[in-house]
């Protein structure tokens, strides 16, 4: 006798198929909608994802302003007469944005000056340490961090400064607004790479 043909495999379960083509389309929603929804950063502001914990496909997005780029909303916001809101806010920002302007402009001017503080300011201006510490994280940058960086920016002027060159680096540092000269060294190598005497010498040659 011949051998029998071996039976044909079984029709495919159409609802199983289906099912599995289902769950297949869903992963590939779901991976193409984390794909499309990357967050960004760029000097004009920021945009950040939040995936909804209920639904994996539902996602909100959360779009943030750089300081300069918030400042030309509100200004446009205000040039085309809007009220409401809207208005009120764009002109509390811009108040905000020239108080620190304004404080910003104080503390350059008193940099060399050992007093200067937040208690200094605050008396000053009539507000609060607090609210002046606010209104620089607003803007992202903290008090003491925008302080340092003037100073750290002025003595590296004034070291490439050939008219300064007589100076000592401990007359530098005061200049600048430093008072302990340890520090200024530490600071001023970890946000140029250099020692302050390293900067002179590297102008001098280049001058």
């Amino acid at each position: 006798m011949g051998k029998s043909s071996p039976s044909p495999p079984p029709a495919p379960d159409p609802v199983a198929t289906a099912a599995a083509q289902t769950a297949s389309n869903v992963e590939t929603a779901k991976t193409q909608a984390a794909l499309n929804r990357v967050n960004q950063y760029t000097p004009q502001g920021s945009v950040t994802w939040q995936q909804d914990p209920n639904d994996p496909l539902k996602y909100t997005s959360t779009q943030q302003y750089s300081p300069a780029e918030q400042h030309l909303f509100d200004l446009s916001v205000l040039m085309i007469g809007a009220r409401g809101d809207v208005a009120e806010q764009a002109r509390m920002r811009g108040l905000a944005a020239a108080r620190l302007e304004t404080l910003k402009s104080d503390i350059l001017a008193q940099l060399d000056n050992p007093a200067l503080s937040l208690t200094v300011l605050s008396a000053a201006h009539r507000i609060s340490p607090r609210t002046i510490q606010l209104m620089f994280e607003q803007a992202g940058i903290t008090y003491s961090g925008f302080v340092l960086e003037q100073r750290l920016l002025r003595a590296e002027r004034l070291l490439r400064n050939p008219n300064l060159r007589a100076r000592k680096i401990i007359e530098i540092a005061h200049l600048a607004g430093f008072h302990d000269v340890s520090y200024f060294h530490r600071a001023f190598r970890r946000r140029f790479g250099r020692t302050p005497d390293d900067v002179r010498k590297l102008s001098g040659e280049m001058g």
